[in-house]
């Protein structure tokens, strides 16, 4: 999951020739939004958002488990 998120994250971003990465200030502003927002307080779309991650995450927890029954 947090290689998908990285990968994501750096593809809306800029890379410089010495490595480094900016990020945009639309993402900044973006994510510090949503990190700082109660789920409650989402707009739906981005509630939805987050329950497919959650899903995602919870199947993989659900087929580790199992691997260990």
């Amino acid at each position: 999951m947090w290689a998908g998120w990285m990968k994501y994250m750096f593809s809306k971003s800029i890379k410089n020739s010495d490595g480094t990465i900016i990020i945009p200030v639309w993402a900044v502003d973006r994510w510090t939004r949503q990190a700082n927002t109660a789920y409650a307080e989402l707009p739906e779309e981005e509630k939805a958002s987050d329950r497919e991650e959650a899903d995602k995450i919870i199947n993989i927890v659900e087929e580790s488990i199992q691997l260990l029954i």
